[in-house]
Protein backbone atom coordinates (compact mmCIF):
# COMPACT_ATOMS: atom_id res chain seq x y z
CA UNK A 1 0.00 0.00 0.00
CA UNK A 2 1.34 3.85 -0.86
CA UNK A 3 1.32 5.91 1.96
CA UNK A 4 1.20 9.19 1.84
CA UNK A 5 3.58 11.16 4.04
CA UNK A 6 2.83 15.37 3.82
CA UNK A 7 5.10 18.06 3.50
CA UNK A 8 5.92 19.37 7.11
CA UNK A 9 3.47 22.65 7.14
CA UNK A 10 1.16 21.89 4.63
CA UNK A 11 -1.54 21.05 6.63
CA UNK A 12 -2.45 22.17 9.91
CA UNK A 13 -1.81 20.01 12.81
CA UNK A 14 -4.68 17.75 13.62
CA UNK A 15 -7.11 18.92 16.02
CA UNK A 16 -11.06 16.73 17.13
CA UNK A 17 -12.19 19.19 14.17
CA UNK A 18 -9.94 18.11 11.30
CA UNK A 19 -9.19 14.33 11.68
CA UNK A 20 -6.95 12.33 9.73
CA UNK A 21 -8.46 11.24 6.55
CA UNK A 22 -7.59 7.45 5.76
CA UNK A 23 -8.76 5.66 2.11
CA UNK A 24 -9.98 1.86 3.03
CA UNK A 25 -11.35 1.55 -0.68
CA UNK A 26 -7.64 0.44 -2.57
CA UNK A 27 -7.70 -2.39 0.76
CA UNK A 28 -7.33 -6.24 -0.04
CA UNK A 29 -9.98 -7.98 2.23
CA UNK A 30 -11.04 -11.64 3.27
CA UNK A 31 -12.95 -12.16 -0.42
CA UNK A 32 -10.48 -10.46 -2.15
CA UNK A 33 -10.67 -6.32 -3.62
CA UNK A 34 -13.49 -4.29 -3.06
CA UNK A 35 -15.18 -3.68 -6.44
CA UNK A 36 -15.66 -0.31 -8.38
CA UNK A 37 -15.07 -1.43 -11.34
CA UNK A 38 -16.59 -3.54 -13.99
CA UNK A 39 -15.40 -6.68 -13.86
CA UNK A 40 -16.58 -9.98 -14.37
CA UNK A 41 -15.14 -13.49 -13.09
CA UNK A 42 -12.47 -14.60 -16.04
CA UNK A 43 -11.67 -11.07 -17.16
CA UNK A 44 -7.73 -11.07 -18.31
CA UNK A 45 -6.43 -7.56 -17.94
CA UNK A 46 -2.95 -6.36 -18.93
CA UNK A 47 -2.18 -4.07 -15.92
CA UNK A 48 1.11 -1.94 -17.00
CA UNK A 49 2.66 -1.43 -13.47
CA UNK A 50 4.57 1.64 -15.13
CA UNK A 51 2.04 3.60 -15.99
CA UNK A 52 0.11 2.16 -13.28
CA UNK A 53 -2.54 1.23 -16.17
CA UNK A 54 -4.69 -1.70 -16.61
CA UNK A 55 -7.25 -2.80 -19.94
CA UNK A 56 -8.90 -5.81 -20.68
CA UNK A 57 -7.65 -8.10 -23.50
CA UNK A 58 -9.57 -11.43 -23.25
CA UNK A 59 -11.91 -13.43 -21.38
CA UNK A 60 -11.46 -16.97 -19.61
CA UNK A 61 -15.12 -18.20 -19.91
CA UNK A 62 -16.41 -19.62 -17.33
CA UNK A 63 -18.99 -21.97 -18.54
CA UNK A 64 -16.20 -24.12 -20.01
CA UNK A 65 -14.21 -24.63 -17.25
CA UNK A 66 -14.78 -25.97 -13.97
CA UNK A 67 -15.78 -23.99 -11.03
CA UNK A 68 -16.28 -23.62 -6.90
CA UNK A 69 -20.17 -24.41 -6.43
CA UNK A 70 -21.43 -21.14 -6.11
CA UNK A 71 -21.95 -20.44 -2.47
CA UNK A 72 -25.52 -19.73 -0.44
CA UNK A 73 -26.61 -16.09 -0.31
CA UNK A 74 -25.86 -14.81 3.70
CA UNK A 75 -25.12 -11.18 5.28
CA UNK A 76 -21.07 -11.18 6.37
CA UNK A 77 -18.95 -9.27 7.63
CA UNK A 78 -15.92 -9.07 5.46
CA UNK A 79 -12.35 -8.15 6.87
CA UNK A 80 -9.78 -5.87 6.16
CA UNK A 81 -6.16 -7.93 5.05
CA UNK A 82 -4.22 -4.93 4.15
CA UNK A 83 -3.83 -1.23 6.02
CA UNK A 84 -5.49 1.87 5.07
CA UNK A 85 -3.85 4.97 3.02
CA UNK A 86 -3.60 7.57 5.42
CA UNK A 87 -3.75 10.83 2.81
CA UNK A 88 -4.30 14.21 4.70
CA UNK A 89 -4.63 16.07 7.53
CA UNK A 90 -2.14 14.94 9.34
CA UNK A 91 1.73 14.94 9.81
CA UNK A 92 3.15 11.83 11.38
CA UNK A 93 6.35 9.58 10.35
CA UNK A 94 6.60 6.70 8.11
CA UNK A 95 5.87 4.65 11.33
CA UNK A 96 3.40 6.46 12.33
CA UNK A 97 1.25 6.13 9.60
CA UNK A 98 2.08 2.50 9.25
CA UNK A 99 0.59 2.01 12.48
CA UNK A 100 -2.39 4.00 12.21
CA UNK A 101 -3.09 2.08 8.73
CA UNK A 102 -2.56 -1.32 10.40
CA UNK A 103 -4.74 -0.38 13.09
CA UNK A 104 -7.34 0.77 10.89
CA UNK A 105 -7.63 -2.39 9.26
CA UNK A 106 -7.99 -4.20 12.05
CA UNK A 107 -11.21 -2.04 13.73
CA UNK A 108 -12.63 -1.87 10.24
CA UNK A 109 -14.75 -4.29 8.53
CA UNK A 110 -17.08 -4.22 5.91
CA UNK A 111 -21.23 -5.57 6.25
CA UNK A 112 -22.71 -7.16 3.46
CA UNK A 113 -25.84 -8.36 2.71
CA UNK A 114 -26.99 -11.55 0.46
CA UNK A 115 -23.19 -12.21 -0.52
CA UNK A 116 -22.75 -15.38 -2.75
CA UNK A 117 -19.33 -16.46 -4.03
CA UNK A 118 -18.03 -17.94 -7.47
CA UNK A 119 -14.63 -18.94 -9.09
CA UNK A 120 -12.39 -21.28 -10.93
CA UNK A 121 -11.74 -24.19 -9.23
CA UNK A 122 -8.12 -24.16 -10.96
CA UNK A 123 -7.51 -20.78 -12.53
CA UNK A 124 -4.61 -21.37 -13.93
CA UNK A 125 -5.90 -24.81 -15.32
CA UNK A 126 -8.58 -22.88 -16.83
CA UNK A 127 -6.52 -19.96 -18.07
CA UNK A 128 -4.20 -22.46 -20.19
CA UNK A 129 -7.06 -24.77 -21.21
CA UNK A 130 -8.46 -21.36 -23.14
CA UNK A 131 -5.06 -20.65 -24.64
CA UNK A 132 -4.20 -23.90 -25.79
CA UNK A 133 -7.81 -24.44 -27.63
CA UNK A 134 -6.45 -20.79 -30.09
CA UNK A 135 -3.21 -20.19 -29.37
CA UNK A 136 -2.64 -17.61 -31.80
CA UNK A 137 -5.63 -15.36 -31.19
CA UNK A 138 -4.07 -15.74 -27.02
CA UNK A 139 -0.64 -14.75 -27.78
CA UNK A 140 -1.71 -11.66 -29.72
CA UNK A 141 -3.75 -10.38 -27.46
CA UNK A 142 -1.53 -10.65 -24.91
CA UNK A 143 1.35 -9.02 -26.96
CA UNK A 144 3.67 -12.02 -26.07
CA UNK A 145 7.39 -11.75 -27.49
CA UNK A 146 8.94 -14.98 -29.03
CA UNK A 147 10.06 -15.69 -26.02
CA UNK A 148 6.58 -15.86 -24.68
CA UNK A 149 7.56 -12.64 -22.46
CA UNK A 150 5.49 -10.06 -21.37
CA UNK A 151 6.79 -6.40 -22.30
CA UNK A 152 8.53 -4.98 -19.62
CA UNK A 153 7.39 -4.26 -16.11
CA UNK A 154 3.23 -5.73 -17.51
CA UNK A 155 1.62 -8.38 -15.44
CA UNK A 156 -1.60 -10.31 -16.77
CA UNK A 157 -4.57 -10.16 -14.48
CA UNK A 158 -7.16 -12.76 -13.96
CA UNK A 159 -10.53 -12.40 -12.39
CA UNK A 160 -10.28 -15.83 -10.64
CA UNK A 161 -13.51 -14.96 -7.72
CA UNK A 162 -16.01 -12.77 -7.58
CA UNK A 163 -18.86 -12.27 -4.27
CA UNK A 164 -22.41 -10.72 -5.54
CA UNK A 165 -24.23 -9.03 -2.89
CA UNK A 166 -26.55 -6.31 -2.84
CA UNK A 167 -25.21 -4.07 0.36
CA UNK A 168 -21.72 -2.86 1.80
CA UNK A 169 -21.14 -0.86 5.02
CA UNK A 170 -17.56 0.15 5.83
CA UNK A 171 -17.74 0.36 9.60
CA UNK A 172 -15.27 0.69 12.47
CA UNK A 173 -15.62 -1.11 15.31
CA UNK A 174 -18.93 -2.65 14.27
CA UNK A 175 -20.25 1.17 13.64
CA UNK A 176 -21.05 3.33 10.45
CA UNK A 177 -18.05 4.39 9.34
CA UNK A 178 -19.56 6.84 7.15
CA UNK A 179 -19.39 10.67 8.65
CA UNK A 180 -17.86 9.48 11.96
CA UNK A 181 -15.26 10.07 13.10
CA UNK A 182 -12.99 7.72 15.63
CA UNK A 183 -9.77 8.28 17.84
CA UNK A 184 -6.73 6.16 17.55
CA UNK A 185 -5.66 3.67 19.87
CA UNK A 186 -2.14 3.87 18.87
CA UNK A 187 -0.89 7.22 17.67
CA UNK A 188 -1.34 10.27 19.34
CA UNK A 189 -0.41 13.74 18.73
CA UNK A 190 1.57 16.44 20.97
CA UNK A 191 -2.29 18.46 21.11
CA UNK A 192 -3.84 14.85 22.52
CA UNK A 193 -5.40 12.21 20.96
CA UNK A 194 -5.22 11.66 17.20
CA UNK A 195 -8.54 11.26 15.48
CA UNK A 196 -9.34 9.68 11.95
CA UNK A 197 -12.16 9.19 10.02
CA UNK A 198 -13.01 6.71 7.05
CA UNK A 199 -12.70 9.53 3.56
CA UNK A 200 -14.01 7.12 1.13
CA UNK A 201 -16.75 5.34 2.41
CA UNK A 202 -18.90 7.13 -0.56
CA UNK A 203 -17.00 4.93 -3.21
CA UNK A 204 -18.11 2.07 -0.95
CA UNK A 205 -21.41 2.29 0.53
CA UNK A 206 -23.85 0.02 -1.76
CA UNK A 207 -27.01 -0.85 -2.48
CA UNK A 208 -27.72 -2.81 -4.74
CA UNK A 209 -31.35 -4.57 -4.83
CA UNK A 210 -30.59 -6.56 -8.04
CA UNK A 211 -27.23 -7.67 -6.57
CA UNK A 212 -23.80 -6.52 -8.39
CA UNK A 213 -20.36 -7.74 -8.00
CA UNK A 214 -18.91 -6.51 -4.65
CA UNK A 215 -15.43 -8.36 -4.51
CA UNK A 216 -13.34 -9.83 -6.81
CA UNK A 217 -10.42 -11.56 -6.20
CA UNK A 218 -7.56 -10.90 -9.27
CA UNK A 219 -4.19 -13.08 -9.41
CA UNK A 220 -1.54 -11.46 -11.02
CA UNK A 221 0.93 -13.53 -13.21
CA UNK A 222 4.03 -12.69 -15.51
CA UNK A 223 4.97 -14.82 -18.29
CA UNK A 224 8.27 -17.07 -19.96
CA UNK A 225 8.32 -19.96 -22.18
CA UNK A 226 7.76 -23.43 -20.92
CA UNK A 227 7.96 -26.52 -22.49
CA UNK A 228 4.83 -26.44 -24.84
CA UNK A 229 4.17 -22.70 -25.12
CA UNK A 230 3.46 -19.99 -22.60
CA UNK A 231 3.54 -20.55 -18.37
CA UNK A 232 2.74 -18.60 -15.85
CA UNK A 233 4.00 -17.94 -11.96
CA UNK A 234 2.05 -15.67 -9.71
CA UNK A 235 3.02 -12.84 -8.50
CA UNK A 236 3.48 -12.89 -4.89
CA UNK A 237 5.81 -9.85 -4.12
CA UNK A 238 3.48 -7.85 -1.55
CA UNK A 239 4.24 -4.16 -2.99
CA UNK A 240 2.65 -5.82 -6.86
CA UNK A 241 -0.13 -7.11 -4.43
CA UNK A 242 -0.89 -4.14 -3.23
CA UNK A 243 -0.51 -1.47 -6.14
CA UNK A 244 -2.99 -3.89 -7.97
CA UNK A 245 -5.51 -2.93 -5.46
CA UNK A 246 -4.85 0.21 -6.15
CA UNK A 247 -5.35 -0.10 -10.02
CA UNK A 248 -8.48 -1.58 -9.09
CA UNK A 249 -9.53 1.25 -6.91
CA UNK A 250 -9.13 3.70 -9.33
CA UNK A 251 -10.92 1.66 -12.06
CA UNK A 252 -10.27 -0.64 -14.71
Amino acid sequence: MKYTILAAGALAFLSACNPAQLGVSGSLTSKGYINRSEVSLGNVYLWDRSSETARRVNFVDPDKHPLIPRSAERDETVTFKQGAEVSGNVELTEAEISNLSLEVARRSSVAGKALSSEGFRDPLAALLNEIRADKERWYRSLELDENFRLEDNVVLVLVSEVTIGNSLRVEVDKTAAAGATFSSRTVSTARGDLKFEISDTNQIDVTNADGSVLFARMIPYTASQGPNGVRFATVRDKEAVADLAEVLASGL
